[in-house]
C-alpha cells in the first residue's frame, strides 16, 4: 500500500510505483476481459466502451463493523478463504490479500472481488505468496483487524490458504 510504505515517498519512488500498479491494472484487465471466468466473482464486471461497471457491494470492513461478536467476525474471514477457493476454480488470484478493503458482498451475500486491479493468473506466483505468508504483511490484517481476528487469521489462513489446496482446486487460466 502506498501510503504504509513511507520509502515511496522518496523523490521518484511515489511516480515508479503508480505506474507500476497501472502497468499492473491494465495487464489485469486485459486478461480479464478474455477470461472465461465466473463475472459474479468480480461484482459482475463488465466492460463497456471505457467503462468498468460493477454491482453495488457492501464493503467487508464495513461488514467487520456492523457485526457485534467474535463469532460473526470470523465468519467474514471464513468466508473470506472459501472466497479464494473460488478464485483459484476459475483461474486467478486477488494478490493483495487486502480483503477488507477489495472485497464486499454482493446483494445475495456472497463475498465478491470489487478491485480486480491486481490479479494473478499463474498458479506458481500465488505457490511463492503462500510460502511467502503474503497476507501477514499487509494493510487489511495489520490495520483492520483487532488482535484477536489478527490471530483468527493467522490461524485460518495457515490451515486454509495452502499448497495442498492451491494444487486441488487451481483450474489453469487461458495463456498469455
Amino acid at each position: 500500500m502506498i501510503l504504509g510504505n513511507p520509502s515511496i515517498l522518496i523523490e521518484g519512488n511515489l511516480y515508479e510505483k503508480v505506474d507500476e500498479l497501472e502497468r499492473k491494472r491494465e495487464k489485469s484487465l486485459s486478461r480479464l476481459s478474455r477470461q472465461d471466468i465466473d463475472r459474479t466473482l468480480i461484482a459482475d464486471i463488465r466492460f463497456e466502451e471505457e467503462k468498468i461497471i460493477q454491482d453495488k457491494v457492501r464493503m467487508v470492513k464495513t461488514a467487520l463493523e456492523d457485526r457485534k461478536t467474535f463469532e460473526q467476525k470470523t465468519c467474514i474471514i471464513d468466508d473470506y478463504t472459501d472466497f479464494i477457493y473460488e478464485c483459484w476454480r476459475n483461474g486467478f488470484h486477488e494478490e493483495t490479500y487486502n480483503f477488507t478493503i477489495n472485497n464486499g458482498y454482493n446483494n445475495e451475500g456472497k463475498m465478491v472481488l470489487v478491485d480486480p486491479g491486481e490479479l494473478c493468473f499463474t498458479k506458481e506466483k500465488v505457490l511463492k505468496q503462500i510460502k511467502n505468508e503474503k497476507w501477514l504483511n499487509q494493510h487489511s490484517y495489520n490495520r483492520d483487524l483487532s488482535q484477536l481476528l489478527q490471530d483468527y487469521f493467522k490461524d485460518k489462513m495457515r490451515e486454509e490458504v495452502t499448497e495442498e489446496k492451491l494444487e486441488s482446486y487451481w483450474k489453469d487460466s487461458v495463456k498469455e
